[in-house]
């Protein structure tokens, strides 16, 4: 499962973990929101949309996004 929203960034890499999700997807997740000029935001902005196109349930999307962002949050 995969999530991939048509931006060449490092916001759009995270965003295509989101599906995946496992322990590496989370911290290279975090990694790439700690990167200059890359902003939360903007990623959770990403995610919503790219959401829209995803094909499935969204429940279990939605609360990887939420552990992303609690975690960035909390210094994770």
């Amino acid at each position: 499962m995969l999530l991939f929203f048509g931006f060449d960034s490092e916001r759009s890499r995270a965003i295509s973990k989101l599906g995946r999700f496992g322990d590496r997807d989370q911290s290279d997740i975090q990694a790439l929101l700690r990167l200059p000029g890359v902003e939360v935001e903007e990623f959770e902005r990403l995610a919503r949309e790219a959401i829209d196109y995803y094909v499935g349930n969204h429940l279990p999307i939605w609360g990887n996004v939420k552990v992303v962002l609690d975690d960035y949050h909390n210094g994770g």
